[in-house]
């Protein structure tokens, strides 16, 4: 979806915004995206990186403080989109904090997505280069997972590209 077409979406309605489920969640993945790329940690590393107020099971992140880092870590996520985000969201409106059962509800699914996407690019990127290469994450079958893991443990020359999944 082109930039201009997120935003023809949301409709101004009094103090209130709408936005169609499909930009919220093309908006949605692609700050996501941004955070499994800024850092391999959790969603919980990178709230903790936010936090303002309270400790860290009460705590919670200014929804200025998130557009900022938001726009810091990337270049193609636009201002508005994260205002439309923030504005619209149903679990963000009327708020001007955001807390972790929210920041984890967002954001948790879509940054897992990304890592495991991020970890199959690898795998195919070393692939290409002669390496042999295998993904794992939680994501992929638990066959797949099986099968990579046996051939990393019995195979000499096997580089296994992975989430912390393969350490559970």
């Amino acid at each position: 979806m082109k930039d201009s077409q997120h935003f023809a979406d949301a409709n101004r309605m009094g103090d209130k915004f709408a936005i169609s489920k499909a930009t919220e969640r093309d908006v949605l993945n692609k700050v996501a995206a941004k955070f499994a790329e800024s850092t391999m940690e959790g969603i919980d590393f990178i709230f903790d990186m936010l936090i303002e107020h309270g400790t860290y099971e009460h705590s919670r992140v200014s929804k200025q403080r998130f557009k900022d880092y938001v726009l810091d870590i990337t270049k193609d996520v636009r201002e508005q989109e994260v205002d439309i985000l923030l504005k619209t969201h149903v679990l963000l409106q009327g708020k001007d904090y955001i807390e972790l059962s929210d920041f984890r509800a967002l954001f948790e699914g879509p940054v897992q997505m990304a890592k495991h996407r991020k970890v199959e690019e690898l795998a195919e990127a070393l692939k290409k280069e002669g390496v042999n290469a295998l993904p794992y994450h939680a994501g992929l079958d638990k066959s797949v997972r099986d099968t990579n893991q046996d051939r990393f443990q019995q195979e000499d020359g096997v580089v296994m590209t992975a989430t912390v999944a393969f350490g559970m």
